[in-house]
């Protein structure tokens, strides 16, 4: 998938740039451009699936990119990311062809939200579709901060296996099947700090555990409880109704099982770095089975 950004700001490119990969647009292609003018070459050439654009720039503006991007019959999709409120133009932009209007300031969920709405079914892979059965990331970072009380950042990261053992892992099924359907896995990091913070553990306790490389029984049981609150987070009213936690282990010698999940390039998954106020950050991998 390719994505052109148009802003005349610098900062701003970077900041809707963030956004997309922190809203799983992780291994796409980005390109960036300063005024339409030149965003119109770049679209010409490279054929972007969506641009999202700036309406306020010198040279050419995002509703005469627009205009112009079809006055040419192109098909990318073009979506305006700006601080215009007003209701008329915002309805001169939808009739002249935007696919949405996302006022600034924005959040991840708001542009992921359109952004998906946007591509689903025109041109996205069977896998991006899939990732919807993932965790949403702004769901994830919403209950961990209200779970916690204390400030978290989650990030996406790149697929890449779990350093730090032990590892706790989660397993949940679809309501009373006993089929297991999802997994959680965090790497020792994650699995102090999380159970840590869940019950304010001190700071020391959590990073002697982490030096020592050993999970004590207090922390495990909040990381148990925790798992239990991330059932929700794998909530999919069409193919996921019902998530129940069904056992959380402690994974303390390197299993075969688990390395050749998290090695296989076809798993659907969601590698996330959850970083806790006072403590530290850790890694976390949420899996579909």
């Amino acid at each position: 998938m390719k994505f052109l950004i148009v802003d005349d700001s610098k900062a701003m490119r970077r900041i809707m740039q963030k956004t997309l990969r922190s809203a799983g647009y992780v291994d796409h292609e980005y390109r960036e451009s300063a005024d339409g003018r030149e965003a119109l070459d770049l679209v010409d050439a490279w054929q972007p699936d969506l641009v999202l654009t700036d309406w306020h720039m010198p040279e050419m503006d995002g509703l005469a990119l627009l205009k112009a991007v079809r006055s040419r019959g192109g098909r990318t999709k073009i979506g305006l990311v700006t601080t215009e409120r007003s209701e008329a133009k915002i309805k001169e932009a939808v009739g002249a062809g935007a696919a949405f209007v996302v006022t600034k300031p924005f959040t991840v969920a708001s542009l992921q939200k359109e952004v998906m709405q946007v591509l689903d079914g025109d041109g996205v892979s069977p896998a991006e579709r899939a990732m919807r059965l993932l965790p949403d990331l702004a769901l994830v970072q919403d209950t961990f901060s209200k779970l916690f009380s204390l400030e978290t950042e989650v990030t996406v990261e790149a697929p890449g296996p779990l350093q730090v053992m032990p590892f706790v892992v989660a397993m949940y099924s679809n309501g009373d099947t006993a089929r297991l359907d999802r997994l959680a896995v965090c790497d020792l990091k994650a699995a102090c700090y999380l159970g840590s913070a869940l019950t304010q553990v001190h700071p020391s306790v959590s990073f002697q555990a982490f030096r020592s490389k050993t999970l004590p029984q207090a922390l495990f049981d909040n990381m148990h409880e925790v798992m239990n609150v991330c059932a929700g987070l794998f909530y999919n009213a069409g193919a996921y109704p019902d998530a129940r936690l069904r056992a959380v282990h402690l994974i303390t010698q390197p299993n075969a099982r688990l390395s050749r999940l998290m090695a296989d390039p076809t798993l659907l998954r969601l590698d996330l770095t959850v970083q806790v106020e006072g403590y530290g950050s850790g890694r976390t991998l949420w899996v579909v089975l």
